[in-house]
């Protein structure tokens, strides 16, 4: 008897897992603003993982032919999932010299270069080091997001005068935030080894820190090229306004409808790109 139990105990927490599994393996194909509970749940979804290997490692020893099945199958299913979180590549070296024909693009979230955090640093700025390595990829254009610019050479050397110097003379920077009398301002930015025809920036969200996007048109071998960057709203748990909700839950769902109102601005303004 207790060996039933036990049995009936091991299937039905086995299928609570299979179906939680199931659920997250739709993110890729659900709209995160309506469904937000399904997309917070990818968070977890190493420890659903991790969870059903154990299952079906208990399905072995005890040699539940169908619960081995069933394991199996359904973390076939999921394969796309688990190379999105856990992003299996062989290595790959980046030529130093391209073949004609292509372009190379960098797009990096700098985190204003790490230049705020100094005095945890023991005053040691990363923004040097950052720009050697910028440096060493040769590419040629650059997508920053969290881009930080001084306009004030008493306190900080310019980012963009740096970045000149190094080939990219044209640029478009789109600040969201300004600070000490305009001379600090943070945002996207994109720079170029290729002279700009265009450029625009949008707001997203009439939110505090929101990036937006911006683009930048260039002529690439005759063809024109319309290039974007963008910064999604951070999820920001610890500092969501309280109309979002009480408790986790409430802001949980706050960010995601806010990510997916932003992205889906943004899908729209690539759709309607010429």
């Amino acid at each position: 008897m207790a060996g039933k139990r036990s049995q009936r105990f091991l299937c039905i927490l086995n299928i609570i897992f299979l179906f939680a599994y199931l659920m997250v393996c739709l993110t890729p194909f659900l709209r995160s603003g309506s469904f937000w509970f399904i997309a917070a749940a990818g968070l977890v979804f190493p420890f659903l993982l991790l969870a059903l290997i154990v299952l079906l490692i208990i399905a072995l020893i005890r040699r539940s032919r169908p619960l081995i099945l069933l394991n199996i199958a359904v973390l076939f299913l999921g394969i796309q999932q688990i190379l999105a979180v856990f992003a299996f590549h062989l290595p790959q070296k980046t030529e130093d010299t391209r073949p004609d024909g292509c372009l190379r693009v960098l797009s990096w979230n700098v985190n204003r270069w790490v230049e705020g955090n100094q005095q945890q640093q023991g005053q040691q700025g990363f923004r040097k080091m950052m720009m050697d390595m910028v440096q060493l990829q040769d590419a040629d254009v650059l997508c920053f997001q969290e881009f930080f610019e001084s306009y004030d050479p008493l306190m900080a050397e310019s980012s963009a005068g740096l970045l000149k110097k190094m080939g990219y003379p044209y640029s478009y920077f789109f600040p969201s935030s300004k600070i000490y009398e305009k001379k600090y301002q943070f945002g996207v930015s994109i720079f170029s080894r290729y002279p700009l025809t265009d450029s625009g920036q949008f707001i997203t969200t009439d939110h505090p820190h929101s990036e937006g996007y911006c683009y930048v048109d260039l002529k690439w071998e005759g063809q024109p090229l319309r290039i974007f960057t963008t910064h999604l709203e951070s999820f920001g748990i610890r500092n969501v306004e309280q109309e979002a909700g009480s408790g986790l839950g409430g802001r949980l769902k706050y960010s995601y409808e806010l990510r997916n109102y932003q992205a889906s601005l943004l899908g729209e303004a690539v759709r309607q790109s010429p």
